[in-house]
């Protein structure tokens, strides 16, 4: 059992530093790698788009076969990622080798999960799902630090790290004796979800690339990137029919329509998407947010850890709480009011506000973040019978993961587009090589340039992370008003079946 949760705790920890670790770094690479037409934004989106496309076809390969099989899979694809990340040379190939990367972090983080769901009974799944949960506290300190401090000697150290971490891991997987199904050939072929897979991959696409090119370039008026958004909406509602509503195509869905048969469960996985959606895009604004008043990659990591240091004491205490009394709805809306304190208050930050201010509004946040990510997912089953466990883990993986890549992007669009639009009243800017399309590859040499030039772009920069701040700060508010809807339900309720 031991080995196994090693193994699950590191896997996991690797899948979040992927996904977190690309923050500081993002404005170096775009400045290092040779002009490209591709945004820098597809950096960060790309691993997170791959990451939640493909989920429902490793959930489907985790049923089919053995979930070591499965688990070291998705690692060995996540290796070759990391490898194909680190040799490139253009934009293009970094972008590939992150989609790799998510790919296989994505199944990772999903699989493991099973497994632990697998190796406990229903009521100790949540304990030790939160101490799996730990590597993902762990990793949003670590994460941003390490690459900070790579970025200072050489970023592409970002990703070799992942290679002996990843060796280990499977050194631990491949002797850990993990759950075989037995299921005829057909059975297993019935299981994948390559329909689903292969409809979200192309729809998320669509919609990055209409957003990208609209939001970044400003190519508001061009037919390709209309075109692109109506088939992304258009892939979005079809994948959606495929994995609620019955249908041969799709024999084994992600998202069953029963997940949803209570209130309290649709709400618990609003609130995971809004906790991906506002933890991701707040890492990535504030890292900007750092970097622009010229603080250096690390440092502005650094600056970060009142948001993370919070979030793994305060989820143990909220599901200390919760084990002790049964009860979770008022810690919840406790939590998401924090958030929305905080998140409100990143809105009112510019280049004056104090370290004691700054810092204050992120620990709100990292208190209100750490404790409701403890308590979506008890929510989330109380309702259910605990055979619907694994396919609840699923869920939840999924829609965490899909907030989280639409809260990056979300405040990568928003800065990039907000900074670019400005950059035409400011005279020199073109003679210094700076456009709407590497607006974020200038962060970090801002403090390089003339006084002439840089007041003024600091403050363009200023005002354009806190356009992403003002798209995350709804999201906070409309979590604090779902979560006023929960039905208090007994936790022990799904533990019943043990």
């Amino acid at each position: 059992f031991w080995l196994a949760f090693t193994a699950v705790f590191l896997s996991t920890f690797l899948s979040a530093v992927n996904f977190m670790i690309i923050a500081p770094i993002i404005s170096f690479i775009a400045a290092d790698m040779p002009p490209s037409k591709i945004s820098p934004v597809w950096l960060a989106s790309t691993s997170l788009a791959t990451s939640i496309s493909f989920l429902p076809l490793f959930r489907g390969l985790a049923d089919a076969i053995d979930r070591g099989k499965a688990l070291v899979s998705a690692l060995m694809v996540f290796l070759v990622g990391s490898f194909v990340a680190c040799l490139a040379h253009s934009m293009l190939d970094l972008v590939i080798g992150r989609g790799m990367q998510g790919l296989g972090g994505g199944g990772m983080l999903l699989i493991g999960q099973l497994v632990m769901s697998d190796l406990t009974t229903p009521s100790e799944c949540g304990y030790f799902l939160g101490h799996v949960w730990l590597a993902f506290g762990l990793a949003a300190i670590v994460a941003p630090i390490a690459g900070g401090w790579f970025a200072t000697f050489d970023w592409r150290w970002a990703f070799y790290i992942d290679v002996p971490l990843g060796v280990i891991a499977l050194l631990l997987l491949w002797p850990a004796q993990l759950a075989k199904p037995k299921l005829p050939l057909h059975e297993k072929i019935r299981r994948l979800d390559f329909v689903g897979s292969i409809v979200l991959f192309g729809s998320t696409i669509a919609l990055l690339f209409g957003l990208i090119d609209g939001g970044v370039y400003g190519l508001w008026t061009s037919a390709s990137v209309w075109g692109s958004i109506v088939i992304g909406g258009a892939g979005v509602i079809l994948f959606c029919v495929l994995e609620t509503v019955p249908s041969p195509l799709v024999r084994d869905p992600i998202l069953p329509a029963w997940l949803f048969r209570h209130r309290s469960s649709v709400i618990a996985y609003l609130l995971t998407f809004f906790h991906g959606f506002l933890f991701f895009g707040a890492l990535q604004g504030l890292v900007i947010y750092f970097q622009v008043r010229q603080a250096t990659p690390l440092r502005a990591a650094i600056d970060t850890l009142p948001l993370s240091v919070p979030l793994v004491p305060a989820a143990f205490i909220t599901s200390m709480l919760t084990a002790l009394t049964g009860r979770y709805k008022g810690s919840i809306t406790a939590c998401q009011a924090l958030m929305t304190l905080s998140f409100l208050s990143f809105i009112c930050m510019d280049p004056e506000t104090l370290t004691r201010d700054w810092a204050l509004y992120q620990v709100i946040g990292g208190i209100g973040l750490g404790g409701l990510h403890s308590l979506t997912f008890p929510v989330t089953c109380a309702a259910m019978p605990a055979e619907e466990l694994a396919q609840a883990i699923g869920a939840s993986v999924f829609v965490h993961s899909l907030g989280a890549l639409w809260g990056v992007s979300s405040v990568l669009i928003a800065f990039q587009s907000q900074a670019g639009q400005r950059l035409v009243q400011i005279a020199g800017a073109a003679n210094v090589g700076i456009d709407r399309g590497n607006v974020i590859s200038f962060v970090n040499r801002l403090y390089g340039l003339p006084d002439s030039l840089r007041e003024p772009l600091s403050d363009s920069y200023q005002k354009a992370i806190r356009v992403g701040f003002i798209v995350l700060a709804p999201f906070a508010f409309a979590g604090f008003v779902a979560s006023l809807f929960i039905k208090q339900v007994p936790l022990f309720g799904y533990n019943q079946a043990e």
